[in-house]
């Protein structure tokens, strides 16, 4: 999607124990990001941004459930 605007303006992460932290604003069009039983996310990163006072880039980083 290189050359698009799209802005994600709020993130929230929910637990295999169904707990959710939210950060953000809720607006815009929802997508999740669902991992398969086991699976576990294991770290994120970002860029802020210089151009806007945003995270520019999120990235990440998933384990997946042992085979």
């Amino acid at each position: 999607m290189l050359g698009t605007e799209v802005f994600i303006t709020q993130l929230t992460l929910t637990t295999d124990k169904d707990r959710n932290v939210s950060a953000g604003k809720e607006t815009g069009n929802p997508f999740s990001l669902a991992l398969e039983e086991g699976g576990h996310i294991v770290g994120f990163s970002g860029l802020v941004g210089q151009s806007i006072v945003a995270v520019e880039a999120i990235a990440v980083y998933c384990a997946l459930a042992d085979s």
